[in-house]
């Protein structure tokens, strides 16, 4: 009868390790679309909006657009009401590493002011510009698509005052906050 031998370390077979998940590449473009929260930017306690953006990425670098639009909010002021709601394009540059991202962003735009309620109601329009930074978070689902977190804080450059005759009812807050969740493809 043969006996069995232990099996010696240079018999037996390699083990082949291979990462769990898809690996991404670094490189390519990125498209996202998400719902907004923002406070500080419209008058009223805080508005929603949607966005759509666009970046490429190269190494650890990426460079995007964005459109913007936060919807219409208001507040009662001086016996009558003031209500505005805005359009913005955004140019982002970001570092990401894996899935955390920070951002340089300047924004330009237009917001659209009115009041009602007033001796004389008035709507009107100015130029919105800012500088702030970014927070981003991706979660892909695989190498195409994902989730994407943002919080964003900006200073504008070129803020909106509301006035009632002689009196400022509201004005551009030092600081805008801007959330959102939405979706992102990576092809």
């Amino acid at each position: 009868m043969a006996s069995a031998r232990p099996v010696a370390a240079a018999e037996r077979p390699a083990r082949r390790v291979e990462a769990v998940g898809p690996r991404r590449q670094r490189g390519g473009w990125h498209l996202w679309a998400a719902g907004l929260g923002a406070l500080g930017i419209t008058p009223g306690a805080g508005t929603g909006g949607a966005l759509l953006g666009a970046d490429v990425e190269v190494g650890w670098w990426r460079l995007g657009l964005e459109g913007r639009w936060l919807a219409a909010s208001s507040t009662e002021v001086a016996g009558g009401r003031v209500e505005a709601d805005a359009l913005q394009g955004a140019a982002l540059g970001c570092v990401q590493a894996g899935g955390l991202g920070g951002c340089a962003v300047g924004t330009v735009g237009w917001q659209r002011s009115a009041g009602s309620g007033f001796a004389v109601d008035r709507e009107a329009g100015t130029p919105f510009v800012s500088v702030g930074v970014r927070a981003r978070y991706e979660l892909l689902a695989g190498r195409e698509l994902g989730l994407v977190f943002l919080a964003e804080a900006a200073s504008p450059i070129a803020s909106t005052r509301l006035r009632v005759g002689d009196q400022a009812v509201w004005e551009s807050a030092p600081v805008g906050l801007l959330v959102g969740l939405g979706g992102v493809v990576a092809p």
